[in-house]
């Protein structure tokens, strides 16, 4: 907290200096100072606004400490809650601290086959990823699937999500056998429920391919990232920086093919679409968090 408040004075200095140098320069300097003048204020706002928004997610966690039995299992959400504002701040194992007292309180209160120990396991495993532990990592994926399946029934959406991420983190430990199970049993669920997932089957499709890809198996990989490209533009309001992800996808797949021009024509496309976005107004926000960070790592591949 204290770290963001000299943030934010640091800031304000800088709006103080700026506005005195507005004074004296010429007037397309003045333009370009005024433009960075609202960069420093939006940037302060966004900081004073996190800052209210965890005084209040931990405030709302030591009163409920404080006040309720400590196995009512409304505690083990504001523990949850806070645990997500951690994580997404980058402390991943204090995080993961959180999870596991929550955890603890609902396997106590609701019971360990409950749906909410599937999601907290999900979290548990997220974390444990991010900190650099994954074979604890891998475990808590393997728990929560089978959670989730024991409280939701084997075909719930909820379960595509950690299946994905589990055969995400499996790929990256080179278990491709393993992690393209794991994809295609995601893209099997969320067509079963095609009419409430959305977009959401583009994502396993994509990493699909992605994998096919790595392996060589190029022909199938082209399908799957076809696919998941057709998905995102069947609908109209999707995310046009995924749809770029997708075409840098498409774009590295031809070159890899020895498709010089089919590789340069995703590229132009995907330049396009990301241009469309900033244009658009993407706030600095979405490329600090974790989906804008990992979309500009896989847009930079």
């Amino acid at each position: 907290m204290e770290r963001r408040a000299s943030r934010v004075e640091a800031a304000q200095e800088l709006l103080r200096q700026a506005a005195e140098v507005q004074q004296t320069n010429a007037v397309a300097t003045q333009a370009a100072l005024r433009t960075e003048i609202e960069k420093l204020r939006h940037e302060a706002a966004e900081m004073q606004a996190h800052q209210r928004t965890e005084g209040l997610v931990r405030s709302g966690q030591v009163l409920r400490e404080a006040i309720t039995d400590p196995h009512d299992p409304a505690l083990a959400w504001s523990l949850n809650d806070v645990g997500l504002l951690l994580a997404s701040e980058g402390s991943a194992r204090e995080a993961a601290s959180l999870y596991r007292r929550a955890l603890a309180l609902v396997s106590i209160s609701l019971g360990r086959d409950h749906a909410a120990a599937g999601t907290l396991l999900h979290h548990l495993a997220e974390a444990c990823r991010t900190d650099d532990d994954p074979k604890a990592a891998l475990d808590y994926y393997r728990d929560a699937v089978g959670t989730q399946e024991k409280a939701l029934g084997e075909w719930n959406p909820r379960i595509a999500v950690t299946l994905n991420a589990w055969a995400s983190l499996l790929r990256l430990q080179q278990n491709a056998e393993e992690a393209e199970a794991k994809y295609r049993r995601a893209i099997a669920i969320y067509e079963r429920n095609t009419d409430t997932v959305g977009t959401d089957l583009a994502v396993p499709v994509h990493n699909l391919g992605l994998l096919l890809a790595e392996a060589g198996r190029l022909d199938e990989a082209r399908k799957c990232l076809e696919r998941a490209l057709a998905i995102l533009e069947r609908h109209p309001n999707s995310d046009p920086m995924r749809r770029a992800m997708v075409m840098r996808s498409l774009a590295r797949l031809h070159a890899q093919a020895g498709d010089a021009g089919r590789a340069a024509g995703y590229e132009s496309r995907a330049a396009e679409l990301v241009v469309e976005a900033m244009s658009a107004g993407t706030s600095a926000a979405y490329w600090k968090s974790s989906p804008g960070r990992e979309l500009c790592d896989r847009l930079n591949q």
